[in-house]
């Protein structure tokens, strides 16, 4: 809601390189045993987070999602994404033990694990 800005720039291309989070948060959930209303809550936020705030910011017009389609700046919403898994997520699983994304061990549904 702020006038353009490089700070205003880099969070834009945080959101859109997050969105993916949370379609692979709703792929590879763990959700067994929890309660039918947490489920849904989770699938909820899960698909605002995968795409609301890159709807919000392609609608208003000033970060079109199609400038920042390169190459370079996809790769940047990647690493934005390792850090912040990195040094948000982790720190706060070790803390409290809590599986954030799936940081602290694996899961027997991600394909990739078994692999690594």
């Amino acid at each position: 809601m702020t006038k353009f800005s490089f700070i205003g720039e880099v969070l834009a291309i945080a959101f859109y390189g997050f969105s993916f989070g949370g379609w692979i948060g709703m792929i590879f959930s763990e959700n067994e045993g929890l309660p039918l209303a947490e489920i849904i809550v989770y699938n909820i936020h899960h698909s605002i987070v995968s795409g609301l705030a890159a709807l919000i910011l392609s609608i208003s017009g000033r970060y079109d999602i199609r400038r920042y389609s390169s190459f370079c700046i996809v790769n940047l919403g990647a690493i934005l994404f390792t850090l912040y898994e990195r040094w948000i997520l982790l720190p706060m699983s070790l803390l409290t033990w809590a599986n954030l994304n799936h940081s602290l061990c694996g899961v027997h549904n991600d394909p990739f694990y078994e692999m690594f």
